[in-house]
């Protein structure tokens, strides 16, 4: 009958979420680099097989190293293959910016270096981050500076370049906006994932995990809304299990957990919407009414009170007759709730000490004339201009 625990917390699934990102994307980049390196060795055997032989070479050793590398990721090694990804493609561009010259723009790929050191390393990684972000930055310039066609390993034609370089530059925009779009997306799915382990903590900060019902805070919460200025009157009552002490001893806390949650559930159901009810400590429950006087709250209560005494809860091959005590007290816009939860309180135990089972009251007319509460409510009234309700008249 309690509300099930989620299998992990928010923070732990937003940290494994968080965790997944690099490493999918470290995958990703390592099977396109090696389907690149594929093509571009079959295109080298087709141009020039031997002259490009030790290129080849390069760009074979490379994919296999780099599928590999997907390997040793989705065995966990996360930080190995991304150091393996990165130092790899750093290679394979210069190597290939020296067989090739830059006008080739091999080494345009550089270009995304930073980026992509952002997506594969962590935030705790960010030394790895900004040393190969750097590093790729400097390469880049050292390709366009040092290693021009003329001093390349082979010759290549100026037609052949022009074409590589064109498919390298769309290949490297290609490279570049989907590096954005997936730090866009990555982004996104973080922050919706913080949202919701948010709501998450908060819900269960605020409710109570047997009953479902909000705990103390944020009733009380509504409770001092209702005592503030210009709120109108309200009633608030705190209802206990009669002898449930009893019923734990007898029959385990198994057994009085269920009739907790399955009285907290049938409660709930005799409330209007703009109602609030809560459990407010072991077997106790509160509610909160607005926009309702004494008399009418009575009412209320005593229906409350009937649902719950004829209705057994049914539990493991036995059942159980289940009755309750109700203190019930009215309140105004006098900023003195902490005062009607006293009063209330105060009913219950006149309910208790009556014989159980009932509604007792104590509203704000019944206060003695000239008693302490009496001049101290009155002060207060007068003080934030609030007409108290008549003597002998119901709230």
């Amino acid at each position: 009958m309690s509300a099930e625990a989620p299998p992990t917390s928010g923070a732990l699934a937003v940290r494994q979420g968080y965790l997944g990102g690099p490493a999918r994307t470290i995958q990703a980049v390592m099977v396109l680099a090696a389907a690149l390196a594929a093509g571009y060795s079959a295109v080298f055997l087709v141009y020039d097989r031997h002259a490009l032989a030790g290129l080849i070479g390069v760009d074979l050793v490379c994919m296999l190293a780099l599928l590999g590398g997907v390997v040793l990721v989705r065995r966990g090694r996360q930080l190995q293959g991304a150091l393996l990804v990165l130092t790899l493609v750093i290679v394979q561009i210069v190597v290939s910016t020296r067989y090739l010259g830059w006008e080739s723009g091999v080494h345009l790929y550089l270009i995304s270096g930073g980026a992509l050191a952002i997506l594969v390393f962590t935030d705790e990684q960010w030394v790895l981050r900004w040393l190969f972000g750097a590093g790729a930055a400097i390469v880049f310039v050292g390709c366009q500076f040092l290693l021009p066609s003329s001093r390349a390993f082979v010759d290549v034609s100026e037609a052949s370049l022009s074409v590589m370089f064109t498919l390298n530059a769309v290949l490297t925009a290609v490279l570049t906006t989907s590096l954005a779009i997936t730090t866009h997306v990555r982004a996104a799915q973080a922050w919706k994932q913080a949202a919701d382990a948010t709501m998450r903590a908060e819900y269960l900060a605020n409710t109570d995990p047997l009953t479902g019902l909000p705990n103390r805070r944020p009733v009380l919460d509504v409770l001092e809304d209702l005592a503030r200025p210009g709120s109108g009157a309200y009633c608030l009552a705190i209802a206990d299990l009669d002898h449930f002490k009893r019923l734990n001893d007898t029959f385990g806390h198994q057994c009085g957990d269920r009739v907790l949650a399955t009285v907290g559930r049938r409660l709930r159901e005799q409330l209007r919407v703009s109602d609030t009810i809560g459990r407010w400590g072991g077997e106790e429950f509160i509610f909160v009414m607005p926009s309702v006087g004494i008399e009418d709250a009575v009412a209320m209560m005593e229906r409350v009170r009937r649902v719950v005494a004829d209705h057994v809860v049914p539990c493991a091959g036995h059942s159980h007759e289940i009755q309750i005590s109700v203190g019930l007290a009215d309140g105004l816009e006098d900023e003195m709730s902490h005062r009607v939860i006293k009063r209330a309180d105060d009913a219950l135990y006149e309910a208790k000490a009556g014989g159980r089972n009932q509604v007792r009251t104590r509203a704000i007319h019944d206060l003695a004339p000239g008693s302490d509460a009496d001049r101290t409510l009155q002060a207060h009234l007068r003080a934030r201009r609030v007409v108290p309700p008549m003597r002998g008249v119901g709230a």
